[in-house]
């Protein structure tokens, strides 16, 4: 059932209409907005908003477990196209190459290197907090966890842009969105790592090896700049100086792209073989 799971939230992640996306992430938003306004301490209004869900829904697992196993494979679907459906990876992706298609670029190689290294790194993490971090809770500990670190993950960045958007917050909300922030890091420290080593079984081995080999038992090693490292190291993409910049920046994103798929692959050949051969 676990490689049926994460078929449906590939399936989910790159294939499902924007309309049903915003339908199926609408529940868990709004848990996340009244567990918000709940009066109690920040810490226990971030195990509200986590963990509370995560219990239901292993309760609510056990108890069909003992009706019939389809049941169980049901809610845990709902679950994980819930999860992998609210994504915002492909939206950003498809509006950055609107943006540059619209844009009047300066015969500047600084500017276009800027904006490419800027939308790679944002592709990188969106990829890594959307899809490779979900999945790996996902078949580590069952759609439980994947729905963990999904809320986590959203209360965090709505914490994130609450501080980006005011000058100053007083100290308890400081604390807050610090308590998320750290969870979510925690969180993100083994998928990270299991991401840079894929990128180098899916890209040039040796130079990635290099990156990351001397970092990525590091417990202070940024999770972000270690796969960014890690993805530069495997494929270098840089833009053609022949194409127009909109058509370069597009063209060398598409290479990043091919980079993070070819990881994924490598992802579920090791389910497929964990799945088929579970001795191993």
């Amino acid at each position: 059932m676990t490689l049926l799971l994460a078929l449906i939230a590939i399936a989910a992640y790159f294939s499902m209409p924007e309309e049903w996306r915003l339908r199926l992430s609408t529940p868990l938003p709004h848990w996340l907005g009244w567990s918000h306004r709940v009066p109690v301490g920040n810490s226990l209004r971030l195990a509200i908003a986590v963990i509370v869900p995560m219990i239901i829904l292993a309760v609510a697992l056990q108890l069909l477990d003992e009706l019939a196993s389809i049941f169980v494979f049901l809610l845990s679907a709902v679950i994980v196209i819930a999860v992998f459906g609210d994504s915002q990876a492909n939206r950003i992706f498809q509006q950055n190459q609107a943006e540059w298609a619209g844009s009047e670029w300066p015969s500047d190689d600084e500017l276009l290197e800027n904006a490419l290294s800027l939308a790679r790194q944002h592709h990188l993490r969106s990829q890594l907090n959307e899809l490779f971090a979900p999945l790996f809770w996902l078949l580590l500990a069952t759609p439980v966890a994947a729905l963990g670190y999904y809320l986590l993950r959203r209360v965090a960045f709505d914490e994130q842009a609450v501080e980006l958007s005011t000058e100053a917050g007083d100290d308890a909300a400081a604390s807050e969105e610090s308590l998320a922030v750290i969870c979510l890091r925690l969180a993100d420290w083994i998928p990270a790592r299991l991401l840079a080593l894929s990128f180098a079984l899916a890209g040039n081995f040796t130079s990635t090896w290099a990156a990351i080999s001397g970092r990525i038992l590091r417990t202070e090693t940024v999770a972000y700049e270690l796969i960014d490292d890690a993805a530069e190291a495997a494929e270098p993409i840089a833009i053609d100086p022949s194409l127009t910049p909109a058509v370069g920046l597009a063209t060398a994103m598409h290479q990043l792209e091919s980079l993070l798929q070819r990881a994924l692959v490598v992802w579920m050949v090791f389910l497929a073989v964990k799945t088929l051969w579970p001795g191993m």
